[in-house]
């Protein structure tokens, strides 16, 4: 499973969705329309250069090269690494001639298959954590004769573990593959699904080469599982074709409408058919905002009333070209030839699909966006906020709050000497003003010489909490500078939280954390490492807290970089931290478990293998789970009854214990009466309610 998935699936808040048509080599229009949507999101979100549309869209869908920039985005990929994947490699997947020749080999040796590899992985599967947004891909089942869309939504029927064909246990890149494999372009792809071989082709000979409302439906209807709210300012659909090609024909002749000419035109007629029907749809259920004409009588649909009432289920965009003639025309491209860019295989001319992709991507405006990018009317705003040249004097460990751009200093006081100035809280979604008080605050050295490592800590907590947040953050780090209660907002509870951590010249692993506010304390810990270059003097420790995209508090904290300080001073532990972990259970707890580990995920970003459920250790995924142990920092042994009876379980820990991994070896009991096996009973029973990367630490 997928934790950090699920949860996101399941936080609350408009979801957004992508779908890219199938096209070949077409696809680099696709990739130059990306490139001014992640432009313009990067600005409106006030984001850095570390931006990437999976940051932003929560489905991403795709068939045919569709699918191949859907699965790049869904991995986390920038569109200029997916530009520059296209334009090196764009001979090798698209270009007709040369693939003709191979088609003497075996799959497995042909340059396509190799470059998915390359991209997405030999090991990676559909199931892999690495994917950060819901990815839907569509093929051609030819063995059965049906459109198969395949994704990685954990609640689906066909991914379910316990199904010995299962779909995230799938070859990623062999999917993709799979969704590439059109007719004379490129040979099928056999793929293996349980007990059975089916043969794939590309999904663009279904109805489904534009996926938009094949997505939708998916995101929707209740026999997928998703069931994510309807409603245009709840869902986003953005569609993005690579160009039509009709073959008008106004001198045909009756005669002529041979068996030759019907066996070349009809595949291309039904598709533009089905192609035409998708866009139609979408525009009809939901309230189209941008979109070229569909045809003479029903225009671009664009304000147009739909057939269920006033409002519509979803927000709509679409972006395309008609690639004749006339239309590259329009697009002020006339010097373009018609047939140099029609072509799936015209690798040649890939710079005149850019430029028409330029072009097409004129068309993203930022009021389609509106409603769908939290806080970009103040973005502007934050990003030029300056702070007065005057400034309060500052005290000894000073802790600096700011709330929306307001700078407040404190001196160090308790919390019975001084009482913070009541929030100002962000606003509620859905006008709801229901909200219960957090507290905020962070734990971090004084002071720290060049070459240290320490662990900065920050904390979301309930005001009763205040007392044993304190307790458990003096455990983790006895001699750390620890400031509670420094602000007090109001969170509604399932509130995505991302909390970021910086200073300059410092490394810190990770950058940023994520959780959802549930009204329990919350400790995230960073690591940070202070070069053995820097330069005496004081850093400031930058903890920035957004929701939904809008920085609605800001710590600091002052670091005392000096090179004569004393070891005392270094207040939190030097322990590496752990990045990622080994989840081992007993099927009949996979819920219970399931619900912690999503948890960890948010809190720590902690990489969580959980593919175990109910494995036999002979079965052929024995040297995968060898590995997994062996690689994972922690290894976490989720205890209970039925797990002390399972063979699989114990095989698991032994495994571990083999592979002298017993120091990072963590039981989170499920339950309060089950004894430990004998051989791990000096180890520690953790606390599961405890961040994983927390509990890794041991306080000097």
């Amino acid at each position: 499973m997928n934790p950090a998935l699920i949860a996101r699936m399941q936080a609350p808040g408009p979801k957004k969705l992508l779908a890219l048509d199938g096209g070949g080599i077409r696809g680099m229009m696709t990739v130059e329309v990306l490139a001014e949507i992640e432009s313009l999101l990067q600005q409106k979100l006030g984001r850095g250069d570390d931006f990437v549309l999976a940051d932003y869209f929560d489905f991403v869908a795709g068939t045919s090269t569709g699918a191949i920039i859907a699965a790049c985005i869904a991995l986390g990929m920038k569109v200029a690494d997916i530009r520059a994947f296209y334009l090196s490699s764009g001979k090798q997947m698209f270009d007709k001639a040369f693939l003709i020749k191979r088609f003497r080999y075996k799959y497995e040796d042909e340059k396509l298959a190799a470059k998915m590899q390359e991209i997405f992985g030999h090991d990676a599967t559909l199931g892999s954590d690495k994917l950060r947004t819901v990815l839907m891909m569509v093929m051609r089942n030819a063995s059965t004769d049906s459109p198969w869309p395949v994704s990685n939504n954990p609640f689906a029927k066909y991914n379910q573990r316990e199904r010995d064909d299962c779909n995230l246990d799938l070859p990623l890149w062999q999917l993709v593959r799979a969704s590439t494999a059109a007719p004379v372009y490129f040979p099928p792809e056999v793929v293996q699904v349980g007990q059975h071989d089916f043969v794939f082709v590309d999904g663009g000979i279904t109805t489904f080469n534009n996926p938009a409302f094949l997505a939708f439906l998916m995101a929707t209807m209740e026999p997928y599982k998703m069931n994510w709210p309807v409603g245009e300012d709840k869902m986003l659909v953005v569609s993005i074709g690579t160009g039509t090609s009709p073959q008008a024909n106004t001198d045909l002749e009756p005669n002529e409408m041979n068996l030759l000419y019907n066996a070349g035109s009809i595949p291309s007629a039904l598709m533009v058919a089905a192609l035409n029907e998708q866009d139609m749809l979408c525009r009809t259920f939901g309230n189209c905002l941008a979109g070229d004409a569909l045809d003479r009588e029903v225009g671009d649909l664009i304000g147009v009333r739909g057939p269920i009432g006033p409002g519509k289920l979803f927000t709509y965009v679409r972006y395309n070209a008609e690639l004749s003639a006339e239309g590259l025309g329009a697009l002020g491209l006339s010097d373009i030839k018609p047939e140099d860019v029609q072509k799936l295989d015209s690798v040649e001319h890939v710079g005149d699909l850019q430029r028409v992709g330029k072009a097409v991507a004129q068309k993203v405006k930022p009021e389609h966006f509106a409603g769908f990018v939290p806080g970009a009317e103040h973005a502007e705003r934050f990003e030029s906020f300056k702070r007065p040249a005057s400034k309060p004097p500052r005290h000894k460990a000073l802790a600096r709050f700011d709330m929306l751009g307001h700078d407040q200093a404190f001196p160090e006081l308790s919390k019975d000497e001084a009482e913070p100035p009541k929030p100002q809280a962000p606003r509620a979604k859905g006008g709801s003003t229901e909200a219960s008080p957090v507290r905020l605050g962070a734990s971090a050295p004084a002071a720290c010489r060049p070459g240290d490592d320490f662990t900065a800590r920050f904390v979301a907590y309930p005001p009763s909490d205040e007392a044993e947040v304190e307790s458990v953050l003096r455990k983790l780090s006895p001699r750390a500078e620890t400031h509670l209660g420094l602000k007090q907002c109001h969170w509604k509870a399932g509130t995505p939280v991302r909390v970021s951590l910086s200073g300059k010249g410092l490394t810190i692993d990770p950058e940023a954390e994520q959780f959802v506010w549930e009204g329990s304390r919350v400790v995230l810990s960073f690591d940070v490492t202070v070069p053995e270059a820097t330069p005496e003097g004081t850093v400031v420790l930058k903890f920035d807290v957004a929701i939904d995209g809008i920085t609605v508090a800001r710590l600091r904290m002052d670091l005392a970089i000096r090179a004569g300080a004393d070891k005392r001073d270094i207040r939190t532990t030097r322990s590496r931290a752990a990045s990622s972990a080994f989840a081992s259970y007993s099927k009949q707890d996979r819920q219970r478990v399931l619900d912690r580990v999503a948890a960890l995920q948010i809190n720590t970003g902690m990489d969580i293998f959980m593919d175990c459920l109910s494995l036999h250790p002979g079965q052929t995924w024995k040297p995968r789970l060898e590995q997994e142990i062996h690689h994972r920092d922690l290894f976490l042994l989720f205890w209970s009854k039925p797990a002390s009876r399972s063979k699989w379980v114990e095989w698991e820990w032994r495994r571990a214990l083999d592979e002298g991994k017993k120091d990072d070896m963590e039981i989170h009991p499920l339950e309060n009466d089950v004894e430990p096996p004998p051989e791990l009973s000096d180890l520690h029973f953790a606390d599961p309610a405890m961040a994983v990367r927390a509990a890794s630490v041991t306080p000097p």
